[in-house]
């Protein structure tokens, strides 16, 4: 699977969700690195938009304590 390929299965999209200006939202990721190129990226995207999707920056993103 190609970096950032949106596409490629199903299980990449979550159900629609309604999001809030400050409102925190719980993402639950399984990643398995088998190789030093692999990555994980989390995008969002307007629903029906046909624009690509936009990369999360990692400062907006914290573990869940």
């Amino acid at each position: 699977m190609s970096y950032q390929n949106w596409t490629q299965r199903d299980s990449q999209y979550s159900e629609v969700l309604s999001l809030s200006a400050g409102q925190k939202i719980y993402l639950d990721v399984l990643h398995k690195q088998g190789w030093s190129s692999e990555h994980l990226a989390v995008a969002w995207q307007r629903q029906g938009a046909d624009e690509e999707p936009v990369v999360i920056d990692g400062t907006f993103l914290a573990p869940f304590l």
